[in-house]
């Protein structure tokens, strides 16, 4: 079969602002795909088509506004007529921009200037996303879910024998539906 790769990186410097290393580099993609399989950092299964438009915010909370892509490895079976169904294991620590403070130790100087630490206790569960989608001339239909760990890190970050936390799960479901070919004009689509 067919092996695609794929790799979006961007630089960015300007001169005379910067000081020595003031430039950026990011890596937004890269992945490999071949035979349904997708390994890599690659657009969520969970994301609508058009989220990474120019000019549209990301699906991401508080992230970045051109690209939410998540290390993951997926599959996609396409069953013909355009229908497809995906199901996928992704990172969740691109997730975490929301803080999850610890406030057990926190001082009211610290919750004024807001320096507590991160309470996250690391990743034990990938995301687990599904999505099925229609794919045709008139346009797309999609419904997708996903199931999320929450982790929080011990009650007293110096001391392990404090305890922490249960774990937490959730959810969160998304449809998406785009129309194409509108009597509007050439091109026009309502998403």
């Amino acid at each position: 079969g067919v092996v695609r790769t794929y790799a979006e990186l961007v630089n960015q410097w300007t001169t005379g602002s910067d000081g020595v290393a003031g430039g950026t580099v990011a890596l937004y993609n890269a992945f490999i795909q071949f035979a349904g399989f997708t390994f890599g950092k690659a657009q969520s299964v969970f994301a609508a088509p058009w989220n990474t438009y120019p000019g549209n915010l990301g699906s991401l909370l508080g992230g970045d506004d051109s690209s939410t892509a998540q290390n993951q490895i997926s599959y996609t079976a396409q069953f013909g007529n355009g229908i497809s169904g995906t199901l996928s294991l992704e990172d969740q620590s691109g997730y975490r921009t929301a803080s999850l403070y610890n406030v057990t130790t926190a001082t009211g100087t610290q919750w004024l200037s807001q320096t507590q630490t991160s309470a996250y206790g690391g990743t034990s569960i990938p995301d687990i996303v599904g999505r099925v989608r229609i794919d045709q001339a008139w346009g797309l239909f999609q419904v997708a879910a996903a199931a999320h760990q929450v982790r929080a890190s011990y009650y007293n970050p110096a001391s392990e024998i404090s305890g922490h936390p249960d774990d937490k799960y959730g959810f969160a479901v998304q449809a998406a539906l785009s129309l194409k070919n509108l009597p509007t004009g050439p091109g026009d689509s309502l998403n």
